[in-house]
């Protein structure tokens, strides 16, 4: 992995706030780089990001089309961060909001397009499985969007929370049930966090799926503690009723895909190559 001095980095602007401080587009040997992470601030601040960047060197390794690539880290006496690849549309969150607040004037992302995102999720977390990656926090808002020609092309983003899963286990170690964003949580992962596999990331993967359906956020305006036990107690999904639908239908076989990804028992999921299957022939 690549060590960037913070001599090197011209910032443009600021793009936002992540978990590990302020995200800046910058300029790195002529080319446009997001650099995310913040000057030297408290020693807990550090410590977080210091255990991303041990996980940063791991992911660096990992080149797929729709993985978020990284260049390398800053680590000196100026600044703490990680440089990695700037898609220009942002999130897929904030094309759904543009989407929501457009429509109908103008369909940003229409049901075809909405399933070649979830094809592009799939695939990149297709790739991280493979390398026996789970990233424990899917969502919309951890994926990156770009326009490539004519083309939206969307990445998987975030790896802070990422574990990997040692090569002969059938779970992730050292995982606690305060991991992810609580609507795209498992129910394993809250009830029985010993037992976390990368079937945590396909249940998301379904939230994932009724966010891009819909354009919400799931559980909108429902307390947290609500939200928490109707998870733990395995009774608590987004609501998929098609008369309160904004967004309309989807394509065939979006629902049943969906349904099946946030079965119960994760044994019951599909796994990420078999939904990468499916969407193909949406």
């Amino acid at each position: 992995l690549q060590v960037v001095p913070s001599a090197e980095l011209e910032l443009v602007n600021r793009l936002g706030g992540g978990a590990f401080g302020e995200v800046h587009l910058a300029l790195w040997r002529g080319s446009e780089v997001a650099v995310k992470g913040d000057k030297r601030a408290s020693a807990a601040a550090s410590r977080e990001m210091e255990s991303f960047l041990r996980e940063a060197h791991t992911m660096a390794a990992l080149q797929h089309p729709n993985v978020v690539f990284i260049y390398g880290v800053v680590n000196d006496g100026e600044r703490l961060g990680i440089v990695e690849e700037f898609m220009s549309s942002g999130s897929l969150r904030r094309l759904l909001n543009l989407h929501q607040r457009d429509r109908p004037s103008k369909n940003v992302l229409g049901a075809k397009l909405r399933a070649r995102c979830a094809l592009d999720v799939a695939r990149g977390m297709a790739y991280l499985h493979s390398k026996r990656f789970v990233h424990f926090d899917l969502k919309c808002d951890n994926v990156l969007t770009a326009r490539r020609g004519a083309k939206l092309q969307c990445k998987v983003c975030d790896f802070g929370l990422s574990k990997r899963r040692r090569s002969h286990a059938s779970f992730v170690s050292g995982v606690n049930s305060h991991r992810g964003t609580l609507p795209w949580t498992a129910p394993e992962l809250l009830n029985a966090p010993t037992r976390a596999s990368e079937k945590v990331d396909v249940y998301s993967f379904a939230v994932l799926m009724w966010e891009l359906w819909t354009g919400a956020y799931p559980y909108a305006g429902m307390h947290e503690q609500t939200i928490m036990c109707g998870i733990m107690m395995r009774s608590l999904r987004p609501d998929v009723a098609d008369g309160e639908n904004p967004a309309g239908s989807p394509v065939n076989g979006w629902k049943s895909l969906m349904f099946e990804a946030w079965r119960d028992k994760p044994e019951e999921r599909p796994s990420f190559e078999e939904i990468v299957k499916r969407l193909e022939g949406m």
